[in-house]
């Protein structure tokens, strides 16, 4: 699949996704990758665990000792990767497969949203109301949230959070979702939320569980059927999302959108939707690459 030129870099992913592997490999301090040149599967697997936001932020040291970089340096150079990437610019709605399409074309699908931390669902929530603002006549919008307590640090930077709720009486990401849908007291019948059951002893299902929970149990098939699927991302660090949901489910396309992100750091005291924390884009960037070469977007 190749860049898209409309407010993207010119180019292909393979190039522009090599433009990383120096900061990759500062990053696994001494975890040897089979293929450098052009990492694996596996290979990804292990850049992505030595690329979480924690790992990565505890790791700062380790890189400019072995860079000789100072901390200003490094980060503005990763900034300038991510401006190379364009991962974090806007993308209107568009398919996989096909480019770029008219958002009426898509009236008769299927969005999802997905959980996550409290900014990033709503931002999905609002791009994909967006979509449907500018012609899409989604036949449903499935909601498809966990049982995780929205208590991390980043879901308390969100207002909704922050203002309705006291520490240690935080709701679940599904709670979340219900909430935002039947808040006003109204039912739309647009809006579903498939069955999914908590897991056992207080664990949280992933994605790919539940999407593959919503299979086994025919209610897929039923929610959905052949109709085209739409996913809006929340901004660069996710736009890995609808081409996961595709190589799990195994779809033949997959149409998505995003809005733009703002890369930041440090991250501001107040909230805002489309600020980007720098530190988080390392494993957005490998959940992408992951995803890309899965979905035979790359060689």
């Amino acid at each position: 699949m190749e860049v898209p030129r409309n407010r993207w870099t010119d180019g292909g992913w393979n190039d522009k996704l090599r433009q990383f592997l120096p900061l990759a490999r500062w990053l696994l301090r001494g975890v040897k990758l089979d293929n450098p040149e052009n990492p694996s599967a596996d290979d990804l697997q292990r850049l992505y665990q030595a690329v979480s936001p924690k790992v990565f932020a505890e790791a700062i040291p380790y890189i400019l000792e072995a860079t000789g970089k100072n901390q200003k340096t490094l980060l503005r150079n990763m900034a300038q990767m991510w401006g190379q990437l364009g991962i974090g610019n806007p993308i209107p709605p568009r398919s996989l497969k096909e480019g770029r399409c008219d958002p009426s074309s898509l009236s008769g699908a299927v969005a999802i949203v997905v959980g996550g931390t409290v900014s990033w669902m709503r931002l999905r929530l609002d791009s994909t109301l967006r979509v449907q603002q500018a012609g899409a006549k989604f036949d449903k919008i499935l909601m498809i949230g966990s049982n995780r307590i929205c208590s991390s640090g980043a879901d308390w930077r969100h207002p909704y959070i922050k203002g309705c709720f006291r520490e240690g009486h935080e709701p679940t990401e599904l709670e979340v979702l219900r909430q935002w849908v039947y808040g006003s007291g109204q039912v739309d019948s647009q809006f579903v939320f498939p069955h999914v059951p908590n897991p056992n002893g207080g664990a949280t299902f992933t994605l790919e569980e539940q999407l593959r929970f919503l299979v086994n149990t025919k209610q897929w098939e039923k929610l959905v059927g052949g109709r085209k699927v739409f996913v809006a991302t929340n901004g660069g660090n996710a736009l890995y999302i609808p081409l996961h949901i595709r190589r799990v489910l195994g779809l033949d396309d997959i149409w998505f959108s995003q809005p733009a992100s703002n890369l930041v750091h440090p991250v501001p005291e107040y909230w805002w939707p489309d600020d980007q924390d720098l530190m988080t884009t390392p494993s957005g960037i490998i959940r992408l690459w992951i995803e890309l070469k899965a979905n035979g977007c790359i060689e």
